[in-house]
């Protein structure tokens, strides 16, 4: 049976093995809105907007274009369970979403795109959202990286990935953090769209390049547009380590299947207490491990605080666009 790898999974496993079996396995995740993960894919969306329609029509003006990417975004951001700017409370504003809301969303689009207006005109836009599935092992038919390209283009005779980002990792004063820009290289998802790209376009494939917009309260025309090549041998690198933690993975599934439910602790996915604070914020796992000896004693209970929330990349990555179908657990 053909297995489905991505990159969701293999930062989970590689944060913490405890946190895989608790995302991954049991599915579980806070009950709670997530701004920052909701407002980087409704920025996402419009930019699958702006750039069908900066490339597609002539007619339109600027602030046209603009505005049919700010209703996209408007409509990914309340389709995630957010109110609109008018339905959102001063507390909300405040204290939950602060500069992650569709007004600042609006200033930074017609920022971008006079930033990127040049940009986008000199490239051939030659794939938007494209779902992938390359072979880890072209000796392995069954085993299968996947995942999905925000753009890929066509830039000076060679094919990029775009990969776009946004973060408050920044100042309006300074801009984007030089730290968050570094943190792209070396980086497990940038290698894994640069695996892709070697894999879908040979020889003729360039490279990645990380479009990131800083989301700031008081500053909206913050942009890098960051070029990053891999050698051969850094890619084979990855792919190593790639296939190394995935046999990991699969390690700890079958060590799994051999806890009782009346152990006194689980033999399997072991925590790494490195990471349970990460950036000053604790893991959303935290007290379920300090509680939770053994978790697969009751491996159907769902904690309060908590709901199943499966990740399936067939399903989020739209694999089925590739004829993929069936289980990716």
């Amino acid at each position: 049976m053909p297995k489905f790898y991505d990159n969701s999974r293999r930062t989970n496993f590689e944060t913490c093995n405890r946190y895989y079996y608790w995302r991954d396995i049991r599915d579980l995740r806070q009950f709670g809105k997530a701004p920052a993960l909701d407002f980087g894919t409704s920025w996402h969306a419009a930019m699958d907007t702006l750039w069908v329609a900066a490339k597609s029509s002539v007619s339109l003006t600027d602030m046209e274009i603009v505005e049919l990417a700010h209703g996209t975004f408007n409509e990914t951001w309340e389709a995630l369970g957010h109110p609109s700017l008018e339905n959102m409370s001063e507390d909300e504003h405040k204290y939950l979403y602060k500069a992650r809301n569709p007004e600042t969303a609006f200033f930074m689009l017609v920022n971008y795109l006079a930033h990127r207006k040049n940009f986008i005109n000199e490239v051939e836009l030659l794939e938007t959202e494209k779902p992938f599935a390359v072979p880890l092992d072209i000796s392995d038919t069954e085993t299968f990286y996947v995942g999905r390209l925000d753009k890929t283009v066509l830039w000076n005779g060679r094919v990029w990935v775009v990969e776009h980002k946004t973060t408050s990792w920044g100042s309006g004063k300074s801009g984007i953090n030089q730290t968050y820009l570094e943190s792209f290289d070396p980086n497990s998802q940038v290698e894994g769209y640069q695996h892709a790209g070697r894999m879908l376009y040979g020889k003729k494939f360039k490279g990645v390049l990380v479009d990131a917009a800083l989301v700031y309260a008081s500053c909206h025309d913050k942009f890098a547009l960051l070029p990053i090549e891999s050698s051969w041998a850094k890619l084979d690198q990855w792919l190593w380590e790639t296939k190394r933690q995935f046999k990991l993975l699969e390690i700890n599934k079958e060590a799994l299947k051999e806890v009782k439910k009346d152990d006194e602790f689980m033999a399997a996915f072991p925590r790494n207490t490195k990471n349970c604070i990460q950036f000053m914020r604790p893991c959303p796992y935290m007290d379920l491990c300090k509680t939770v000896s053994n978790p697969a004693s009751e491996p159907d209970r769902i904690p309060m605080g908590y709901t199943k929330d499966h990740w399936s990349p067939i399903k989020h990555l739209d694999l089925g666009a590739l004829g993929i179908e069936g289980s990716d657990d």
